[in-house]
């Protein structure tokens, strides 16, 4: 969702040839990423072992590439 997000963003930004919306675009997904990172400690202090297992199996951005084979 989040990487969808910044590349639609993107894809607006080019085809409006807007500068200001093309610089704001990674400036928002900083905010975006320190924001999940912020969830996932508390998500880790509710229950370390279910978050450690569900980190394991679930990727955060990107699917893993041995998972697309």
């Amino acid at each position: 969702m989040y990487v969808a997000w910044v590349l639609l963003a993107t894809g607006v930004a080019l085809l409006r040839n807007s500068g200001w919306l093309l610089v704001s675009v990674p400036v928002a997904a900083a905010l975006v990423h320190r924001d999940v990172l912020r969830e996932e400690r508390e998500l880790a202090g509710q229950d370390p072992e279910a978050f450690r297992r569900y980190t394991a199996a679930v990727p955060r951005y990107l699917p893993r590439l041995k998972e697309l084979r």
